[in-house]
Order: structure tokens, then sequence, then C-alpha cells
């Protein structure tokens, strides 16, 4: 059984005072009610699913706080059974 399905397109984007890097995926998507969680530290949408293959819900707390300390931020947009978007923005300067 593959854990990994579908594809993730990166996109680049300079703007006047940042940039911004996209990362999309064609994957499950994420509800609407589990949107605002997905950032925070330990939280995992469906813990039976990555019991055996890892993931410990560190990995967006961690980027979110990389991009902070940076002077970005971090956007999600997703749809279930599309996929999701996420955008990490972080000034030039």
């Amino acid at each position: 059984m593959s854990l990994c399905s579908g594809s993730i397109v990166i996109i680049p984007n300079r703007h006047f005072k940042y940039i911004s890097i996209q990362i999309q995926d064609t994957g499950i998507g994420i509800a609407p009610d589990n949107i605002e969680r997905v950032f925070e530290r330990l939280w995992r949408a469906d813990t039976s699913r990555h019991y055996h293959g890892g993931g410990s819900g560190l990995g967006l707390a961690i980027a979110k706080a990389i991009a902070q300390n940076h002077n970005g931020w971090i956007t999600l947009s997703s749809q279930l059974g599309v996929g999701s978007c996420f955008t990490v923005y972080l000034p030039l300067s």
C-alpha cells in the first residue's frame, strides 16, 4: 500500500516587497472544520491513518514558526477530495 498518491506542484513568485511559494497538492484535502487547526502543534486530522506511517503533528507548526521568525506567514486553502494549497510569504529584505 502506498501512502503517497496524487501530485505536488511548487510555484515560486516574486512580489514587490515579498516572495511567495505555493505548494499545491492533489491529495485528499482538509475538512473546513480542520483548516484552523492544521498549524497547531501535535494536532493530526486522523490519528488512525498516520499511526503506522509516522507523522507527529509538528511539521506545519514548525513551518509556521519559521515563517513568522522571518516576518512572514503561511496561508492555506483546501477542498476535500481535490487537494490543498499552502502559500508561504517571506519579505525580500
